[in-house]
């Protein structure tokens, strides 16, 4: 929906309107959402429940912390954290000193192949990622009897919000499509 939002203002040549934004306004909003996802994922990367709240996930980041470097008796949470800073470890590393011939390959791809292998080959007891066995068989398209389900506020302020965000003129997404990298 916020491509077809974004399809619509462009042949009505609304970009005007979409640049009336403030960057801080965006850039806010992107750091605020960054810090509650970084909330969230925090306690996975340590193999740790994530809270029902945002700001619970912020204030049980020290008991994560905790888990992760104090080994507990039948806990995992310390090998979890090795495999997660070492993931971030390499992503840095790849950022910092890859050879130019190898930038086509994204940090994130080889990080989480190499943690993946790491922890696979020593057979670590952390939980992993469940695939089914037809990744192509789980995906559903949206029955076509189900678009009109879609015009309700809660998509609407969603799709609007998206549109926006990624079409502000000085929002990193778009800062990154003018460089020639995708974001």
């Amino acid at each position: 929906m916020a491509g077809l939002l974004q399809l619509a203002a462009g042949f009505l040549r609304a970009g005007q309107v979409f640049r009336a934004i403030s960057p801080s306004v965006i850039y806010g909003m992107l750091a605020g959402i960054g810090i509650l996802i970084f909330g969230a994922q925090f306690h996975v990367m340590v193999d740790d429940k994530a809270r029902s709240t945002g700001i619970q996930n912020l204030l049980g980041i020290p008991e994560s912390i905790g888990k992760g470097l104090f080994p507990i008796e039948g806990g995992s949470h310390h090998l979890a954290a090795y495999i997660g800073v070492g993931t971030i470890v390499i992503l840095i590393l790849w950022a910092r000193f890859v050879p130019p011939q190898l930038k086509w390959i994204p940090g994130a791809l080889v990080a989480v192949v190499a943690s993946t292998a790491v922890a696979t080959v020593l057979d670590l007891p952390i939980r992993y990622v469940q695939l089914s066995d037809n990744i192509l068989g789980t995906i559903q398209f949206l029955p076509l009897g189900d678009l009109p389900k879609l015009i309700n506020s809660n998509v609407l302020v969603l799709a609007f919000t998206v549109a926006f965000v990624s079409r502000c003129p000085s929002s990193p997404a778009t800062s990154a499509r003018r460089r020639g990298s995708a974001a």
